[in-house]
């Protein structure tokens, strides 16, 4: 029998699977030697092995730094520190997207700060900015805080940099260049720091919300075709990708939203090299323990890439679709619910969703900082969604397979990928990995039938620890 909690099960063939109170009982096949209650109920999965449904990007599972760090001098980020290192090139290859609110506040200095050192154990920076008063201060990046993220990023192998610039730097109504990011992109082509992506603003469908005044999205879609034509003109950043808008899951949810985007798309498409969209399940102030395994709110988010992908093929058809920012909760997480184990729930279904959706990047907010982050604020040490990433790199691969189950409840939740076979000698093309959840309160049966019985099954098995059960860090 496998115990409660979320399983990663690799045979060659490989599973994930995350259960809440219940257990999930596995077998390749009735006749196999194992005894169930008779009152479990069991479940039968199927996966179609004759074609492939979508194929997802290298860096699928990537990563954010919220640009509030820098205005908190990198708080405890200290990039010297071989832990951190290690911990980042375990999750390799990513994209690392700086960006944020507060990339919209962001000045470049080109200070070089020569002999600085930062003061990490005296540093009393917030985890999260107050929640109920955004900052939306001016705040300077100097060429020190550049050279930094820039070193960091290029030291950990197969990491590229995404950076978001301000897009409220504007002359006559018209996001303007030359008054601040044509220095930076420039000294940054300089130094040898080529940038693998670049944005412009964050979340600009809620800047009325934010800062009382908005930008019109057919504006904003001149505004970034006029950022692709000046990144064609600066060395080395040729080839650095164009993607935004980077708006709000309320693009998904709520009309005036919704026609933003569109509006914005049919002026920029040309222009873009991807479509980002935000997305969070739940408000990090309100965020119940229950919502994080209620099979509706993680249905919702099925529902809502239907409505993002309806206004891609209307507007802009081909341009891959990714999630420019995303977790569980929004404004920071919530303490002790996304900073824990249960937090895996839509972690691991956003995941699924995304790549049978056919979502090409998912940036995890955040890498560091927030009650979100993979890693601790202080001491760096991983947090439990830090070691789901870290299986769902190692073990799933860029093909994904389609799974059926016969639970009209969907609280067994399952995904299957071909596995990342050439990343572990164990495996070979013809591995499978499969990943999913319980969210039932019992135990179940869960039947693959079409698989030999003697079929070798590897099972990575991450639990709670301690008397915290599901809250456990």
């Amino acid at each position: 029998m496998l115990q409660q909690t979320f399983f990663f099960l690799l045979l060659f063939f490989s599973f994930f699977l995350y259960s809440c109170d219940g257990n999930v009982l596995l077998s390749a096949d009735a006749s196999e030697n194992i005894s169930f209650d008779a009152n479990t109920r069991l479940f039968t999965a199927r996966i179609n092995l004759d074609s492939v449904i979508k194929t997802i990007d290298d860096r699928f599972l990537s990563l954010t730094l919220d640009t509030s760090i820098i205005r908190h001098d990198w708080a405890h980020f200290d990039t010297s520190s071989v832990k951190l290192k290690t911990l980042a090139k375990g999750l390799s290859p990513v994209y690392l997207r700086l960006g944020g609110t507060s990339c919209d506040f962001l000045i470049f200095r080109d200070t070089e700060e020569i002999g600085k050192k930062i003061d990490f154990a005296n540093n009393d920076a917030p985890d999260w900015e107050d929640l109920e008063k955004p900052v939306t201060t001016k705040f300077n990046m100097t060429m020190f805080d550049w050279v930094y993220v820039n070193k960091f990023v290029r030291s950990v192998p197969d990491w590229l940099l995404v950076f978001d610039l301000n897009v409220l730097q504007r002359t006559n109504n018209a996001w303007d260049p030359s008054i601040n990011a044509s220095s930076l992109l420039h000294q940054s082509a300089a130094k040898g720091y080529c940038l693998a992506g670049l944005e412009l603003g964050n979340e600009p469908d809620a800047f009325h919300h934010l800062l009382g005044y908005s930008i019109d999205p057919t504006v904003l879609g001149k505004d970034f075709r006029r950022l692709s034509k000046f990144r064609s003109q600066v060395p080395c950043m040729d080839q650095s990708l164009v993607i935004g808008p980077d708006v709000t899951a309320q693009t998904m949810r709520k009309r005036r939203h919704e026609q933003f985007l569109r509006n914005f798309l049919q002026e920029a498409h040309a222009s873009l090299d991807a479509v980002t969209i935000h997305h969070y399940y739940v408000n990090g102030r309100k965020a119940t323990a229950d919502q994080f395994m209620d099979s509706y709110i993680l249905d919702s988010f099925h529902d809502e890439l239907d409505v993002a992908f309806n206004i891609l093929e209307k507007t802009s058809p081909g341009k891959p679709l990714w999630l420019g920012e995303t977790s569980s909760a929004f404004g920071g997480g919530s303490i002790g619910l996304s900073d824990t184990y249960i937090a895996g729930f839509m972690w691991m279904d956003k995941l699924g969703i995304s790549a049978r959706k056919g979502v090409k990047v998912v940036m995890r907010q955040s890498f560091y900082k927030g009650h979100y982050a993979l890693l601790d604020f202080r001491t760096l040490d991983p947090r439990p969604d830090y070691w789901l990433s870290l299986l769902f790199k190692r073990l799933v691969g860029n093909t994904v397979l389609d799974l059926s189950i016969n639970d009209q409840e969907r609280k067994v939740r399952m995904y299957a990928h071909c596995t990342q076979w050439h990343r572990d000698s164990s495996y070979t093309n013809h591995s499978l990995t499969v990943y999913g959840m319980n969210l039932y309160e019992e135990d179940i049966q869960l039947k693959l039938s079409q698989f030999a019985s003697d079929q070798e099954l590897h099972i990575y098995k991450l639990e709670p620890r301690g008397p915290d059960g599901i809250f456990s860090q």
